[in-house]
């Protein structure tokens, strides 16, 4: 019933937003935005591609908004789009690059099946995170929490948890190296999924 709802807000919005509605275009980026970040750090560490293929990807949607299919799911069809400007981005012209995009000037319907598989791999690894995130004491919980979810840097983390640089930095490095070898086999399995 949630879903639903979900993809009849989608669909309201997509349609508002073809219809030339900036305000619908300014929801759908600030609504996803955080996400798309996320999304593209998969792909790269270097945040300044991640936000020049997002500023590309709103660039195009605005530009061919009238050509552009409809989507129930407009989480999903903006991850699948930058998806394929990350990997454009980073692989440079190919003949595959061209072809994705005229796929895209001509507009493309989401498979179902790649929705689906999207989904479970984001809840797979929403759930072993988390799974992985418990074995951690809770310093280093929170240590990870503020440098790598809330974006601050040593020196902040020294003030809020009262400890000195050396401890702020050995116990996000502690952390992350626990989460590496508890997440290590999970990766290994996505990616074999994957090829």
């Amino acid at each position: 019933m949630l879903m639903k709802k979900v993809e009849h807000e989608d669909t309201h919005l997509w349609n508002r937003f073809k219809a030339g509605d900036k305000s619908a275009l300014h929801e759908i980026y600030s609504g996803h935005i955080e996400g798309l970040l996320q999304y593209g750090y998969r792909f790269s560490q270097d945040r300044s591609i991640i936000e020049d293929c997002i500023h590309d990807l709103f660039v195009y949607l605005w530009s061919n908004r009238k050509t552009i299919g409809h989507t129930d799911t407009i989480r999903s069809y903006l991850l699948v789009v930058l998806r394929r400007r990350m990997l454009r981005a980073l692989s440079g012209p190919t003949k595959l690059n061209q072809e994705l995009t005229s796929d895209e000037a001509t507009g493309f319907e989401l498979n179902i099946e790649s929705q689906i598989i999207d989904a479970e791999t984001d809840a797979e690894q929403k759930r072993h995170l988390n799974k992985a995130m418990e074995d951690l004491s809770a310093r280093q919980k929170e240590a990870i929490y503020l440098k790598y979810y809330k974006n601050h840097s040593y020196d902040d983390i020294c003030t809020i948890m009262k400890i000195n640089y050396q401890s702020a930095r050995n116990l996000v490095f502690s952390g992350v190296t626990m989460l590496r070898k508890i997440m290590s086999l999970f990766w290994w399995l996505i990616l074999q999924a994957m090829s």
